[in-house]
């Protein structure tokens, strides 16, 4: 896996389009996705709009950054992970991240609300659905190189349906439960987390 680029401009490039996602995923909360122009995006953060299409090609390209981001995250956990670990374990941890994010994060069960009441949002929500399965799939397929195809892909799509239930169950419970405690359940009922 390639290291992160360090450079100064990188580094200015990211904190930039981090400020650009945070302003916009609170104007989506707040203003509602369609309400929420790239222009509005751009002035709560200082700039123009044809600054803001120097980081974005569109205001969905926001959320998709932060899905990436997510999903690199956890390739890298489950690739750390230890080789005599359980893949079911070690798809688990690949979640901890996620999950201590909508602990820290105010906007975080909003955002998945907003997502699943939004038709535009949920349809590339659930393409996104499908990169993580594949990701999961990559790694699975490099700690089993002789396993069969399908095996593998019903063990990462197992994994994300167990984490997209989890991810409703909050929703429609508006937080009541813990997610790491849905997650567990979700998984639990799939493959034992031992």
């Amino acid at each position: 896996m390639s290291q992160p680029d360090t450079s100064l401009r990188a580094r200015k490039r990211r904190a930039v389009k981090g400020d650009l996602t945070l302003a916009a995923i609170d104007l989506f909360i707040t203003n509602g996705y369609d309400e929420t122009t790239v222009e509005k995006i751009a002035a709560a953060v200082g700039m123009s709009e044809r600054t803001f299409f120097r980081y974005f090609a569109t205001k969905d390209d926001v959320l998709e950054q932060l899905s990436a981001y997510w999903r690199d995250l956890a390739a890298r956990t489950f690739a750390e992970r230890p080789a005599d670990e359980s893949d079911w374990v070690s798809i688990r941890r690949c979640f901890d991240d996620f999950v201590e994010s909508t602990r820290r994060d105010d906007f975080a069960l909003p955002l998945l609300r907003l997502i699943y009441a939004t038709p535009q949002l949920y349809g590339r929500h659930m393409h996104n659905v499908r990169r993580w399965r594949q990701m999961f799939e990559g790694v699975l397929r490099t700690r089993h190189p002789q396993a069969p195809d399908l095996a593998i892909r019903v063990k990462a799509a197992s994994a994300m349906a167990c984490m997209e239930c989890a991810r409703e169950a909050w929703v429609a419970t508006d937080g009541e439960r813990p997610i790491a405690d849905l997650i567990d359940a979700a998984m639990s009922e799939v493959w034992p987390l031992v």
